[in-house]
């Protein structure tokens, strides 16, 4: 028979309702002015990594790859979400989120699956992370794609310097940077209805 710690679930549950206040910069689809928050983000690229995976059939293990998604950003429920555009946070960034993983790993020392999955998705030891990783990169702008480059003109975005900055990011990652360079062949010709002006 299960036994269930309803008081450390319920101290759990209140965490992910935190991790579900922690806002990114990116808009949700559909007309809201709402961000998108932390929760909604890593649902969304659990998702869209298994369909792809599966889709595409790539030789990943897609539990692993959805647990790594799940996961990816958990450290912001207390280090917070850092823009790529805040070069301010990204000094503070990789403190800020060591502590956040240690704080959480003193808060729910029962939970080691959790523990050890953020670590071996920040040691990027795996396809599966590196995948991952890699997707993280590619879904802000399949949204913005999706939206206009609605995130992109209300942050001042340039398109010739995120071109670079995600090539750059996915330089190692083949089938996301194909995936990447796909989305920017559409939007190209189309540029000036995607980014400011």
């Amino acid at each position: 028979m299960a036994k269930f710690e309803l008081d450390r679930m319920v101290e759990f549950h209140k965490l992910l309702h935190a991790f579900a206040r922690v806002e990114r910069t990116g808009l949700r689809i559909h007309g809201s002015d709402a961000k998108e928050s932390d929760i909604e983000h890593s649902f969304f690229l659990a998702m869209l990594a298994w369909y792809i995976i599966e889709t595409a059939q790539l030789p990943l293990d897609v539990s692993q790859a959805m647990r790594y998604a799940l996961v990816h950003d958990f450290v912001e429920v207390y280090a917070g979400d850092t823009y790529i555009l805040d070069s301010e946070g990204a000094k503070t960034k990789h403190e800020r989120e060591e502590a956040a993983r240690q704080r959480l790993e003193k808060e729910f020392p029962e939970f080691k699956a959790l523990h050890e999955t953020i670590l071996a998705y920040e040691a990027q030891a795996d396809e599966e992370s590196r995948f991952i990783k890699a997707l993280d990169k590619v879904d802000p702008v399949l949204s913005n794609y999706l939206q206009s480059g609605r995130g992109w003109k209300e942050m001042g975005v340039d398109f010739d310097w995120l071109v670079l900055h995600k090539r750059e990011k996915l330089a190692s990652h083949v089938d996301m940077r194909e995936l990447f360079e796909e989305i920017i062949a559409r939007i190209e010709p189309r540029k000036s209805d995607f980014f400011p002006k």
